[in-house]
C-alpha cells in the first residue's frame, strides 16, 4: 500500500534511494511511493532549482499538463510540460511574466507580475495580457525612490480577482492590493488603514499600523490573509469593504506558523509542546477552530518542527489537506546523515482529513534536510486534481555543493490512494 495509516515511526534509512538524473523515477523505501526526479546539473547550466517560495502558491495547470519551478541562479521560473500517465516531464523554457502562479481552473492561464504590472498569460498564443499598470495611480503613493515591488501573488479560483502586496521590499511592502478583472483597483494601506477603491473611500476603524510579510486570496476571491513582517499577528479582510479582523495567536485564536486557505476555510497548526496539531476553522470565527488530528501526537521535550500546507480548490473546503513537516532545529547539517524520525510525520510527506476524523495518509520521506538556506525546506504544492505532490529537496545534501549552499532539485512524489 503506498501510504501508511497508523502512528507508527518509519526511520530515516542509512542513506537515501539512489535519485539519478533528471527523469529517473525513484521508489522510496518509506512504503513505496515513486518520485520523479524534475531537475539535476544539467537542466540549465549547473543551476540549482526549488518549488516556489510558497506552499500557497499554484505552480500547477488545472490539468496537470504543466508545471512551473524555480531556477535559483536567474530568480526566474521555469515552465516543464508532464504526462501524468508516464510520469515524466521534460522542459519548455522560462515564463515571459515574474511572480507566477497558474489559473485554478484554466489550464492555459496564469497570472503574474513585470515590474508594477498586474498581469495574465495566455499559455495557448503565449501572448501577456496587462491587466493594471499600478504605476498609473497616484492614489496608491508609490514614491520615486526606493524601487518599489510586488509581492505575492494569488488568484481566486474564478480568474475574477488577484491578490498582490506592494512596497520596497518583503517585510517593509505596506500596500496591500485587490485587482478584480470588472471593478478594478481595492487597496488597503497597512500603515495608516486607509482604504480606497471601487466602493469608495474610508478609514478602517481601530487600525494598527504593520508591515506585511505576505498576503494571500482565498479561493472565493472574498478575503484576502496579511500578516505582521513582526509579531505574527494575522489580518484577514474583505475586499472591497472596510470589515477585516486583526488576531493574535493565542489558544483560542491560533495563529502561528505557516497557513494555507481554501474558500472558507484557514488552515493552520496550534503550535506547542506537541509536534504537530493542525486545525481548521472559518475565516471570520478563528475561535471556533477544531483539531485535524487524532489523536494529536504526543510531546517531545525541545523539539520544534516546521511544515508547509497546501490546498486543492473545492467549494465545500472537503478535500484533505497536504503538509510537508521537517525538524528545522534538529535535522543534521553533514551530508548523507539520515534526518530525525522522532514522530509520525517527522520529515515526511503526508495528507489531512478536512473532515475531522482525524484521518491521515503518510506518503513518503522527503529527504530535504531544511537546514542552511530557505531553498533547502521542502515547500510542497498539491496538484490541483490531488494526484501529484511537488515538492525541493536536497537529498541529505547528496545532490552537491556544501552546507550552507548545497544544492537543491526539484521532486514529483506520485499519489496513489489505492
Amino acid at each position: 500500500m503506498p501510504f501508511i495509516t497508523d502512528q507508527q515511526i518509519v526511520p530515516y534509512p542509512a542513506a537515501p534511494p539512489k535519485p539519478g538524473p533528471a527523469g529517473t523515477v525513484i521508489t522510496d523505501p518509506f512504503c513505496g511511493s515513486l518520485m520523479l526526479r524534475v531537475t539535476d546539473g544539467n537542466t540549465a547550466g549547473g543551476a540549482m532549482f526549488s518549488t516556489n517560495s510558497s506552499s500557497e502558491d499554484n505552480p500547477w495547470a488545472a490539468d496537470s499538463s504543466s508545471f512551473v519551478v524555480l531556477n535559483r541562479h536567474t530568480g526566474g521560473q521555469v515552465r516543464f510540460t508532464f504526462d501524468p500517465d508516464n510520469f515524466a516531464a521534460a522542459k519548455l523554457g522560462p515564463l515571459p511574466i515574474g511572480g507566477a502562479e497558474f489559473s485554478w481552473s484554466n489550464p492555459k492561464l496564469m497570472w503574474g507580475v513585470t515590474g508594477l504590472k498586474i498581469e495574465q498569460l495566455d499559455l495557448t498564443t503565449g501572448k501577456v495580457k496587462v491587466l493594471a499598470d499600478l504605476a498609473q495611480h497616484p492614489e496608491l503613493g508609490i514614491p520615486a525612490s526606493p524601487r518599489w515591488f510586488l509581492n505575492s501573488m494569488s488568484s481566486d479560483n474564478y480568474d475574477k480577482r488577484c491578490a498582490v502586496n506592494m512596497g520596497p521590499q518583503q517585510n517593509e511592502n505596506y500596500v496591500l492590493i485587490c485587482w478584480d478583472v470588472d471593478l478594478g483597483l481595492d487597496f488597503v494601506n497597512t500603515q495608516t488603514g486607509l482604504h480606497q477603491g471601487w466602493a469608495g473611500s474610508n478609514q478602517l476603524a481601530n487600525w494598527q499600523s504593520f508591515s506585511m510579510h505576505d498576503s494571500r486570496m482565498d479561493k472565493s476571491g472574498t478575503v484576502v490573509k496579511t500578516g505582521f513582517a513582526t509579531g505574527g499577528e494575522r489580518v484577514f479582510w474583505r475586499p472591497g469593504t472596510p470589515i477585516y479582523q486583526a488576531l493574535k495567536s493565542s489558544a483560542s485564536t491560533p495563529m502561528d506558523g505557516h497557513s494555507a486557505l481554501g474558500f472558507n476555510t484557514y488552515y493552520g497548526n496550534r503550535l506547542g509542546t506537541v509536534p504537530f496539531q493542525f486545525m481548521s476553522a472559518p475565516h471570520w470565527n478563528i475561535s471556533a477552530w477544531q483539531n485535524l488530528m487524532n489523536p494529536v501526537p504526543k510531546p517531545i521535550a525541545g523539539w520544534w518542527s516546521d511544515y508547509h500546507i497546501s490546498v486543492r480548490p473545492d467549494g465545500g473546503d472537503r478535500q484533505p489537506i497536504f503538509i510537508d513537516a521537517y525538524n528545522a532545529q534538529g535535522n543534521p547539517k553533514t551530508p548523507n546523515t539520515p534526518l530525525t524520525s522522532k514522530a509520525p510525520g517527522d520529515n515526511e510527506i503526508f495528507a489531512l482529513a478536512t473532515d475531522h476524523s482525524g484521518r491521515w495518509r503518510r506518503y513518503a520521506h522527503h529527504y530535504s534536510s531544511g537546514q542552511g538556506n530557505f531553498y533547502a525546506q521542502p515547500r510542497g504544492n498539491v496538484s490541483p486534481d490531488g494526484k501529484f505532490f511537488m515538492f525541493t529537496s536536497d537529498w541529505m545534501m547528496t545532490l552537491g555543493g556544501t552546507y550552507p549552499s548545497q544544492r537543491t532539485d526539484v521532486f514529483i512524489l506520485k499519489i496513489e490512494d489505492q
